[in-house]
């Protein structure tokens, strides 16, 4: 894990919250999210870091300015992995609420009010997720329990409208959209860059659990997930999928939570 730490300012406002988005050659999709991001309530979103994870990535924002919103672009040099790219993006983050979201996201109505209230009202929950849905509106497989390798062998052999979601005794969710209390995300050191594609939302996961907080689906708050299932067209992907799955397995928070045997919580 990098060491991740709040930008120098602070946010006057306790209900702030700040957004990162990575794009990978998505600037189209970004642009979506970030004209969704501005029909919310003037506020609603303190701050977006936009991180360019293609070098030769020339996008702009088609949109300049966002009413009451601080829009920031990184730009990287070299191509970094999920975790490395939003923890550098929460260095620019003076906001009490930390947002990973997706590009292919798209909030069709404001998920953000009920997510900050869940934090607000339960002390001990620490993460927020909405009900991811996919384009045609069907609920998605965004919350899981533990990957365990029969488990995941047999959940690729299923047949797809057979996958469902287990959110009612999940032990992870998708980092495809989370809402963290920053403090707790700085706690955990933020995610962990080893994992440079795919099972970073585990292990954060885990190691929230594990530290004694816990995460909630929030089902007042929906959002759709155009995902794009890249592992299970490209080799390359899935060679990455299977190698993160490799390293979680070996790693010393899966075991720690194998053998701590925590309860499912991931209350609604």
């Amino acid at each position: 894990m990098v060491s991740v730490s709040p930008a120098s300012s602070a946010s006057t406002h306790e209900r702030a919250l700040c957004v990162s988005v990575v794009s990978h050659g998505q600037g189209a999709l970004v642009d979506r999210l970030l004209a969704d991001i501005a029909q919310l309530p003037q506020g609603t979103v303190a701050r977006v870091v936009v991180t360019v994870n293609q070098p030769f990535d020339t996008w702009r924002p088609a949109r300049a300015e966002i009413a009451g919103t601080v829009l920031e672009v990184l730009r990287n040099s070299a191509p970094q992995g999920f975790g490395a790219n939003h923890n550098r993006a929460f260095g620019h983050c003076c906001e009490p609420c930390f947002a990973v979201v997706n590009p292919d996201i798209r909030l069709t109505v404001d998920p953000f009010e009920a997510l900050i209230s869940r934090l607000e009202h339960d002390a001990g929950c620490a993460l927020a997720v909405p009900v991811q849905l996919d384009a045609a509106g069907h609920r998605e497989s965004f919350a899981r329990r533990l990957p365990t390798p029969f488990g995941v062998i047999a959940r690729r052999l299923a047949p797809a409208g057979t996958r469902g979601t287990e959110h009612d005794r999940a032990q992870w969710v998708s980092g495809a959209f989370m809402l963290w209390r920053s403090a707790a995300f700085r706690r955990l050191g933020g995610f962990d860059a080893g994992y440079f594609l795919y099972c970073e939302d585990v292990d954060i996961c885990l190691r929230l659990q594990l530290a004694g907080q816990r995460f909630a689906v929030v089902d007042a708050a929906r959002v759709v997930h155009d995902a794009q299932r890249s592992s299970r067209g490209s080799p390359r992907y899935l060679m990455q999928h299977v190698k993160s799955l490799l390293r979680l397995w070996a790693s010393p928070v899966f075991w720690r939570f194998v053998r701590a045997r925590p309860q499912p919580v991931c209350p609604t």
